[in-house]
């Protein structure tokens, strides 16, 4: 989700006011990775299935973040590369 969009309807919106909270931000190479990761681990305990419109969600934001890697890090003025797992 768009940071913008993220305080009005995202988990921050769901989150309680002393809830710890973790950011993936889409200029670090290791987000799709760890979002994937994710993805992984909620199928294998159960807690969803891969057709779940937060799974896909996240597949989804996951694939944006690659495609939009090489442009935010030229935008903040660092070198392009792709982790060689993508």
């Amino acid at each position: 989700m768009r940071a913008e969009k993220e305080r009005d309807a995202g988990c921050f919106a769901k989150a309680l006011p002393h809830e710890l909270t973790f950011t993936l931000l889409g200029r670090d190479a290791s987000a799709p990775i760890a979002i994937r990761r994710w993805i992984t681990h909620r199928v294998a305990i159960g807690k969803n299935v891969i057709s779940d419109s937060e799974i896909q969600e996240a597949e989804s934001v996951a694939n944006l973040m690659e495609a939009e890697y090489p442009a935010l890090r030229k935008e903040l003025g660092k070198k392009n590369e792709r982790p060689n797992s993508w």
